[in-house]
């Protein structure tokens, strides 16, 4: 009888097993290989998977562990690579969009010109720098509201002088898939998540690779350095706006980027430094709150391995004028690497939901039968409580 017994929990186990497709943790990889019949990802082999990418050398060791989903470290100018974890996962960006906004309009938008605000303008879900209906704003104003405020009214007013939100995206989309940022899904100007589609999107990697691109921008590089500025108010008052940036307070060398958060990204990260000869940037997706003092840490590792350690990829070129236009493209679809690495991120997180959950059952399925083997003897459950647990 009791081999019996032994063999009954042996069988229901081995059910809950295969019903609920535990399976046990493997050992960590520096990367996994692309499944078959995918590209490799943009940037390198290495660039996938969800765990830590790095090679340490000579008296460097591995980055610090920061609270992050994925982060990328990598040489603004060379464009290489020197850590990564998760880089092509396609996350929630926030307001580190607006990178890409900066970058997509900044050529397009006459900066001489003037924008009524708007009811639309003033009534923009999220943060907003404060713009009024009926008031003037020159460009520049609009540009500072954007990237040091993180103003999400100033993104639709940006967006409307581009043509409209619409023409604004499409053309986010097309800067994106040029830049071979194949993990970026742009649904709304502002980064704000949208309530209509799927998204937005990015990546770790590509917000390095978007961002490099916009250092090519004097404005964008200006613009996203600014500590303090002032703002219209209602008539001729002005007020002081701050960069939500705090590396430029905090980190010497610091030259921006961006700061973003939603409920659905969490803290994100984008930061830029410059050190003796090295200009270096980070991106952090899904943090806690103090995220600038993880950027810190992972800047801070990425000055001291800068030449020191084998990269681990690459911040691809741009596409070739109208090679573009072959990529699938188009705002609310996700294309490219990325799709497979959110499928794969998503994948991984069921497994590991299904894991939780089958050991659950098990564990309550152990402690029926065990339940059972006492009211057969007439006994009570552990502790001493009368039998008949809900």
């Amino acid at each position: 009888m009791q081999s019996f017994r032994r063999l009954r929990v042996t069988l229901s186990a081995l059910a809950v097993l295969t019903c609920c497709g535990l399976v046990l943790p493997a050992a960590p990889q520096a990367a996994a290989e692309p499944m078959p019949g995918t590209a490799e990802p943009i940037g390198g082999p290495l660039l996938t998977g969800a765990g830590l990418v790095v090679h340490t050398g000579p008296g460097v060791g591995p980055p610090p562990v920061v609270p992050v989903t994925a982060y990328v470290v990598a040489d603004l100018t060379t464009g290489e690579i020197l850590a990564a974890k998760a880089p092509h996962l396609q996350l929630p960006p926030a307001s580190t969009l607006k990178i890409l906004t900066a970058h997509t309009l900044l050529p397009k938008v006459d900066p001489k010109a003037v924008h009524l605000g708007t009811r639309a303008d003033e009534d923009v879900d999220g943060t907003r720098v404060g713009m009024i209906a009926g008031q003037r704003y020159r460009v520049p104003d609009l540009w500072r509201g954007l990237l040091l405020a993180s103003g999400n009214d100033a993104a639709n007013a940006l967006a409307t002088m581009a043509g409209g939100v619409p023409e604004t995206l499409r053309l986010m989309q097309e800067e994106a898939r040029r830049l071979q940022a194949n993990d970026t899904v742009a649904t709304t100007p502002s980064g704000l998540d949208s309530d209509t589609a799927p998204g937005p999107y990015s990546s770790a990697y590509d917000l390095a690779l978007i961002t490099r691109a916009a250092y090519g921008n004097r404005q964008f590089a200006a613009y996203v350095s600014t500590r303090t500025a002032k703002f219209p108010g209602k008539g001729t008052a002005a007020y002081q706006i701050q960069n939500q940036n705090q590396l430029l307070w905090r980190y010497p060398g610091a030259i921006g980027v961006k700061t973003g958060f939603t409920r659905k990204a969490r803290n994100t990260l984008v930061g830029a430094a410059t050190r003796n000869g090295h200009t270096l940037v980070v991106t952090l997706l899904q943090g806690k709150h103090g995220i600038h003092r993880d950027a810190i840490k992972l800047l801070d590792w990425g000055f001291a391995a800068d030449g020191k350690v084998e990269p681990v990829g690459q911040l691809v070129d741009p596409l070739p004028p109208g090679a573009a236009s072959l990529a699938t493209s188009g705002a609310g679809s996700v294309a490219g690497t990325g799709q497979h690495s959110l499928r794969a991120g998503r994948h991984a997180a069921s497994r590991t939901l299904l894991a939780g959950t089958g050991l659950a059952l098990l564990l309550g399925c152990v402690a029926g039968l065990r339940l059972r083997r006492r009211r057969r003897r007439g006994a009570a459950p552990a502790g001493g409580q009368a039998a008949g647990w809900g």
